[in-house]
This record gives C-alpha cells, sequence and structure tokens, in this order.
C-alpha cells in the first residue's frame, strides 16, 4: 500500500482507538444529514413540555446569543418546512423554509428564518427570497398593531463552521453548529455555537432523554474530527489515491486500446501522459494529444457519500459513490472507463467486439492492495468526508 494513504488509514485507526469510536457503525447508524440536524434543532426551539430536554432555556439563550432583546417566549414555536408563498417558489415549485422560530404575541414580535446548511451553502436568491418573505408578509402586520412593539426579524444562517453565504451579501446572522463566531457584522459580542449553548445548558440538567443525549455525542464526534483534522495527513493521502486511481483509470484505457488488431483504428491512449496536480483543489489529470483528450480526476462529497468524480474534456462527468460494494465500485470503474473510450470514438467505426473483446485476461486486474485501499475508504467514509468538509 501506498506510504502517504497507509500512514493516513494509521491515523485514522488511532484516532479511533483514542476515542473509543466505531466507525463502521458510525457509517451505518450515525449518518446524519440536514434534515435530522433541523430536525433536532426544532425540537429544541420548541418549548412545550420538557420534551426537548431543556423547557423554555434553550430557545431563551438562543434568542440572547443572536442579540435579540429578551422576550418571554411562553409562546414560541418552531416549524419545520415552512412553505414559501407561491410568488417565491423556484421552477419546480418548492421552496421552503428549514426552521422558523416564531412569536407573534405582542409582547414578542419574533419571526425568525433559519436555514440549515449542512455540508451544503445557499443557493441562489434563497436568503433574498426569505427576507422579501419577511418583508411582504409580516412587516406590515407588527407594525399596524396598536401597541407598534418593536419587530425583531432576521435571517439567521446556519452552517457546521459558521462561513458566511456565498449567494447573499445583506443583513444576516451566522450561527455555527461547532464554532464560536467571532468579530460578526451586527453583532457585538461573540456568538456562541449551538453545541456551546447545550454544554452550558447539560451542567444544569442531570437528565436528559436518550434521543437527545445521542445527538450530542453526533456533535462531539463532529467536534472531535474538526480538532483531529488540523493536523491529519489528508491532503497527502487524497493526492496519492487520487495519482492510484487515475493510473488504474489510464492501464484499462490503454488495455482496451490494445485489443483493436488494427494500428489504424488505435487512438493514442498510450500517449496519455500525467498532469499538473492543483494545489487548492487536489485534482489529478492525464492528457493524450489525441483530440486534446484530458481526463481529471477528483473526490467530491455530498451529504452522506464520497464519490470519485471522473471529468472529461467538454465537460463530461461521471460519479462514482465510494460507500457502495466493492464490486459494484469495480463495476461502475468499468462502466465509466467503457463509456469514455466510447464517446471519445463516436465518430470512428471500430470493431467494438475487437476493442471489448469476452476473454477476461484482456481485462485489467485491480491489484489486492488497491482493493485493499478502496476497503478502507468504503470503512472510514463517513469521518475521510468530514475531514475533507473541514480542511477545505
Amino acid at each position: 500500500m501506498n506510504k502517504q494513504i497507509n500512514k493516513f488509514f494509521n491515523e485514522i485507526k488511532k484516532f479511533e482507538e483514542i476515542n473509543k469510536l466505531n466507525f463502521e457503525e458510525i457509517n451505518s447508524k450515525l449518518n446524519f444529514g440536514e434534515d435530522y440536524m433541523s430536525d433536532k434543532l426544532a425540537c429544541l426551539l420548541n418549548n412545550r413540555g420538557k420534551s426537548n430536554g431543556f423547557g423554555i432555556d434553550f430557545v431563551k439563550n438562543f434568542i440572547e446569543n443572536l442579540n435579540i432583546k429578551k422576550s418571554s417566549l411562553i409562546n414560541a414555536t418552531a416549524i419545520r418546512e415552512y412553505p414559501l408563498p407561491s410568488s417565491l417558489k423556484d421552477s419546480n415549485g418548492i421552496k421552503n423554509i428549514d426552521v422558523l422560530l416564531m412569536d407573534l404575541d405582542s409582547k414578542d414580535n419574533i419571526i425568525l428564518p433559519i436555514e440549515n446548511k449542512y455540508f451544503t451553502t445557499d443557493s441562489e436568491n434563497q436568503l433574498k427570497d426569505y427576507n422579501d418573505f419577511l418583508k411582504d408578509y409580516f412587516e406590515n402586520f407588527v407594525r399596524r398593531r396598536q401597541d407598534k412593539k418593536e419587530y425583531k426579524q432576521n435571517i439567521v444562517y446556519l452552517t457546521l463552521t459558521g462561513e458566511p453565504a456565498k449567494k447573499y451579501d445583506k443583513n444576516y446572522l451566522r450561527l455555527s453548529w461547532l464554532n464560536d463566531i467571532e468579530n460578526q457584522k451586527w453583532i457585538d459580542h461573540e456568538v456562541k455555537s449551538i453545541y456551546s449553548i447545550l454544554n452550558e445548558l447539560i451542567e444544569d440538567n442531570q437528565k436528559i432523554s436518550p434521543e437527545l443525549e445521542k445527538f450530542i455525542q453526533y456533535l462531539e464526534y463532529l467536534k472531535q474530527i474538526q480538532e483531529y483534522s488540523k493536523k491529519s495527513s489528508y491532503k497527502d493521502f487524497e493526492k496519492s489515491f487520487l495519482q492510484m486511481i487515475s493510473d488504474i483509470f489510464v492501464k484499462v484505457l490503454r488495455n482496451l486500446d490494445s485489443n483493436t488488431e488494427d494500428n489504424k483504428e488505435r487512438i493514442g491512449f498510450n500517449n496519455f501522459k500525467n498532469k499538473n496536480t492543483d494545489d487548492k483543489i487536489t485534482k489529478i489529470s492525464h492528457s493524450s494529444i489525441f483530440k486534446s483528450l484530458s481526463i481529471t480526476f477528483s473526490l467530491t462529497s455530498t451529504l452522506n457519500n464520497l464519490q470519485l468524480k471522473i471529468n472529461v474534456t467538454k465537460n463530461k462527468s461521471f460519479y462514482i459513490p465510494l460507500n457502495i460494494h466493492i464490486d459494484q465500485i469495480n463495476h461502475l470503474f468499468y462502466v465509466a472507463c467503457f463509456n469514455i473510450y466510447t464517446k471519445v470514438l463516436k465518430d470512428k467505426k471500430l470493431n467494438q467486439n475487437k476493442i471489448f473483446p469476452t476473454s477476461k485476461k484482456n481485462n485489467y486486474k485491480i491489484e489486492k492492495y488497491e482493493n485493499d485501499i478502496i476497503t478502507n475508504i468504503l470503512k472510514y467514509n463517513h469521518i475521510i468526508r468530514h475531514i475533507k468538509y473541514f480542511i477545505k
């Protein structure tokens, strides 16, 4: 196994042992996504009874933390997936606010949309639509009341580490699941993370529900990985892994190409040469003089998965998820090779039986150590995805 790849997996194994974690179990049971996080936040903000573990204490701390004037919040309610008016819906007819915290009692006058972006970022006009919604539907209502109390509204942009919105630069509040945020516009104090608020409340609450305890443990797990990622050798691992995968891919293409009996029908995959690696976003490229062909390999992450992205000249992309059975990963690998080869050759009249003979001896055999690496990626998929996010 490549030294850099082996070093990285040894680090993870040591981290797993020190923190008494089981990443196979985490992959199967604790792979929580955006909906789960939003559900838990709404539960914490709702103060009906003690079902959230803290009664009204969490929502009071939450509001004060965002520099919103303290209110009674006795009737505060958090609504999941609050639908926006039809005039603000997107082309698919769907646009909902992740969590809408509201207390429209005249003494409170709070309306607070919360956009939870867990491993994702805001989309075009998303926060702008929230702002328009507040102005059009609530501002006039509150101001026309006889008491004319102060109207407390804003937009909360909640992310794992507190990064700013990418598509909106107006007045909004940044909040993080894990990190306290300093020097934020419109707030003159440090904004505590949800993780920090919960830990402060736990000190005064000896008994919490098993479901809430499980959620807090998940936040602690994320916090541990965030700290670990600062000293991780992930970047070296990623570069080495992509180099290995890209080399295998080119070997398969060369093998396919060598199956053509007529030299005139060969397209020059043997001329493939390794290209430069981007230091900011790790990519490995191989290029050929044939049609100025270039194939670039990178790792991308989604809400629930780490995947290999294979990008070909003219913006053709193939994705191979790395959380499925290893046999299926290998099959998809060959499917991508086949598609790239045939699409490149779409204007050539080659005998496909010559290019893709049925005999297995003509296929490139993935070595055991290469399979072992992919097996480890399957095992540690969850933590690798998180580390990649934290060191981006």
